[in-house]
């Protein structure tokens, strides 16, 4: 896997340029640095702005570090990525700043950059470990913006229970100390929500029977409510009858919270287990479709049959999916076997490191079971695919790609091979985004 300073030299490029020398990539690979890559253009005024407030607190940040005043952090280095439109403008943008750039006629390695930190809009500040290249935030605007005098910077995300045990909760609402029963819990759900949030009244009792029937069933789950909600009164309202922890109201670490999971709609439950890595980045699909709750705690299958419940997956993943034709049980009976190898495959070359930024994106594996007629049909309507079967086909909307194999026949090796051409396919964009 490419990792970010990896990628700029895999472009060979080996130095980047400043007003007055040009620095080696290799001189930012040490222990105790921090590497900043800042998306901005001269043409955005907000770009602008910020670059000013990032010069002031990059040269604070170094003069602390010159004088020992950082104990963990020896290196402090910003690269430009510029999205100027032409040379001029790029010029303007470096005139008067004090780190590194990437030069404007490197554009094909800027657009990598671009797609490799999913950059969606400007100005945009990247943080990462320069020694391990473990990227640390991707808000590193968010924090500058309310850590001025960088207190917590790097701002590296700490851990749930880290969080947790610096103030109180609430609880049945009594303000306690964290106790045992989060510390010791097997599983751990943040569960986003808020009164003026229609799904979200809809989905809390759902929710809060799925909770009473783990703890009946002895199971250590806990669940700590993070509420978005806009008044005390609501957040009183909502959260009176909830059976687990709270933070309280416009607790600084919502905020906090909200940023490190990036929680963009709600209501969203995200499960982890008790080392904080997350299992299941959203659970209310998967607790509709699992009253009972005999499948939590939800981690997703490598493989698994196209539902209701997952056919949302086709708007944000490339989606693999074989097609049996009205759920051919000979078909049905072979999927796993067929599908589950290169699952487990691709997943194990894309997560080789997980806090890593990888070259590959998720892929999502199906297949058409008993009860999947409309929704394959829906999918096979939307991606024109014809009605045959067995049919194997990876259906990319975001690139609005389809990829689909002409055999009779299917085996794990068709199945590689498909994988191979989309792995191909998705190589080129890379590296043909001019």
């Amino acid at each position: 896997m490419y990792k970010a300073l990896d990628l700029i030299l895999a472009n060979t490029v080996d130095q980047l340029l400043n007003k007055s020398s040009a620095t080696k990539i290799n001189d930012l690979r040490k222990p105790g640095a921090v590497i900043g890559f800042y998306f901005s253009a001269s043409w955005c005024e907000h770009s602008m702005a910020f670059t000013q407030l990032l010069i002031s607190f990059y040269e604070d940040i170094n003069k602390k570090i010159d004088t020992e005043k950082l104990i963990n952090i020896k290196l402090f280095e910003i690269v430009f990525v510029s999205s100027d439109g032409d040379e001029h403008s790029y010029k303007e943008s470096i005139k008067d700043v004090p780190w590194l750039s990437i030069s404007y006629h490197c554009h094909t390695l800027r657009k990598k950059l671009q797609k490799r930190f999913s950059v969606k809009e400007i100005p945009y500040l990247v943080l990462v470990d320069g020694f391990t290249e473990e990227l640390i935030t991707t808000q590193g605007k968010d924090f500058l913006s309310e850590d001025l005098n960088g207190d917590n910077f790097p701002w590296r995300p700490k851990s749930l229970i880290d969080l947790l045990s610096t103030n109180l909760l609430l609880k049945n609402k009594q303000l306690i100390d964290i106790q045992e029963d989060i510390r010791d819990s097997d599983y751990r759900g943040i569960y986003f929500s808020a009164h003026w949030c229609p799904p979200c009244r809809l989905f809390t009792p759902v929710l809060i029977n799925i909770y009473n029937k783990l703890k009946e069933r002895g199971v250590k789950f806990e669940i700590i409510f993070i509420s978005l909600d806009r008044s005390l009164e609501s957040f009183q309202e909502y959260s009176h009858s909830m059976p687990w922890y709270v933070l309280n109201y416009q607790d600084n670490r919502i905020k906090v919270l909200t940023k490190q999971f990036q929680v963009e709609g709600i209501p969203r439950l995200i499960i982890l287990n008790k080392n904080d890595r997350v299992v299941c980045e959203d659970a209310r699909q998967a607790v509709y479709s699992d009253l009972e709750a005999m499948r939590f705690p939800w981690i997703p299958k490598l493989v698994d049959q196209l539902n209701e419940t997952n056919v949302h997956d086709f708007q944000t993943y490339p989606c693999l999916v074989l097609f049996t034709g009205n759920g051919r049980s000979d078909l049905i009976d072979n999927a796993s076997i067929w599908l589950n190898g290169p699952a487990e495959k691709y997943f194990s070359e894309r997560n080789k490191n997980l806090n890593y930024l990888g070259e590959l994106p998720v892929l999502k594996f199906f297949y058409e079971g008993n009860q999947s007629d409309e929704v394959a049909d829906s999918i096979r309507a939307y991606a024109q695919i014809d009605g045959k079967a067995p049919l194997l086909a990876i259906v990319d909307i975001s690139q609005q790609k389809v990829f689909t194999d002409p055999a009779d026949e299917i085996d794990q090796q068709i199945v590689q091979d498909l994988i191979e051409k989309f792995k191909k396919f998705v190589s080129e964009v890379g590296n043909n985004m001019d």
